[in-house]
């Protein structure tokens, strides 16, 4: 749920969000079926969305029907709509039946397909461990109508604020990231995976490389390289030179103070220490001022 308010107010604020920025501020519909009103007003004050360019309105109290859902987003023609939680809204009498969840969840699709908004929900893990965006509860069809699963970890200690994200897609396939929740919101937390780390380092470990050079080396597409290497850069493991323009590409290399030589092929590089171990209130800012009023 944190997660998804700091995505939903990124958009709405079209403020930079880890890997992205939305060009311009998007409408969202925030849809809580589960908190009190209080802790909903928290959440939404804590990740600044009511100070949004967009809007971003608020719905807070029992789950709505699919007409009463579709007729206020008819109304308010939001470009996101985010739902807490998919359990609590389809109120399915077994969500391990797939037939009974594609009755169900088939028509909501359908209807924000053909209205061009993209649906958010929240969903819970099951209880046992499952890889690739199985970890998913309930019938295995939930997964197969989804374009992204994002499942959500905590990584290290219970109360750890670290996460790692492991990202399924239909368009890109599977990669994972590791990200840190702040003050400021969530920042990436660096390589998502240790062997990547090590063949990046060994790879710029020749002298100054760019992104595609690497890439070659490392027999990885840039697109999954890039934020581990920038998280790298980030970090000091990495330097970066150039302008990133045509002519003068950014060329990355390894800091001296590393203390790594490039004088034999058994040159030992540093290993990654990283430990790899879910009442509508409308309001439209107006001068940095939100105001909303009962559309129930």
């Amino acid at each position: 749920t944190t997660l998804a308010m700091h995505i939903a107010a990124a958009l709405a604020c079209a403020q930079p969000f880890l890997e992205g920025t939305a060009n311009i501020a998007l409408d969202v519909l925030w849809m809580d079926l589960e908190m009190p009103r209080r802790v909903t007003q928290a959440r939404v004050r804590e990740v600044h969305a009511h100070g949004a360019v967009g809007r971003f309105d608020v719905y807070q109290g029992a789950p709505p029907t699919l007409a009463e859902v579709f007729a206020t987003v008819d109304r308010l023609k939001p470009n996101v709509v985010f739902v807490d939680s998919l359990s609590r809204w389809l109120r399915l009498e077994s969500e391990n039946d797939n037939a009974e969840l594609t009755r169900a969840l088939g028509p909501v699709l359908t209807g924000f397909q053909a209205r061009d908004i993209t649906l958010v929900v929240i969903h819970h893990d099951r209880k046992s461990e499952g890889t690739g965006g199985r970890n998913l509860r309930g019938a295995s069809s939930l997964l197969a109508m989804c374009d992204v699963a994002i499942e959500v970890k905590v990584e290290g200690e219970v109360n750890s604020t670290r996460r790692r994200l492991a990202i399924v897609s239909r368009h890109e396939g599977q990669r994972t990231m590791l990200v840190r929740l702040t003050d400021e919101g969530f920042v990436d937390d660096g390589p998502s995976t240790p062997q990547h780390t090590a063949e990046i380092l060994a790879a710029c470990a020749g002298g100054p490389m760019t992104g595609e050079d690497i890439a070659v080396l490392v027999d990885t597409g840039l697109r999954t390289l890039k934020p581990v290497i920038e998280a790298l850069a980030r970090q000091g493991r990495l330097t970066i030179s150039g302008s990133g323009k045509k002519g003068s590409p950014f060329l990355y290399d390894i800091p001296s103070k590393l203390g790594i030589t490039r004088k034999s092929e058994n040159t030992q590089y540093p290993e990654d220490s990283m430990h790899s171990s879910p009442t509508l209130g409308v309001g439209r800012n107006a001068g940095n001022r939100a105001t909303a009023e009962n559309a129930a």
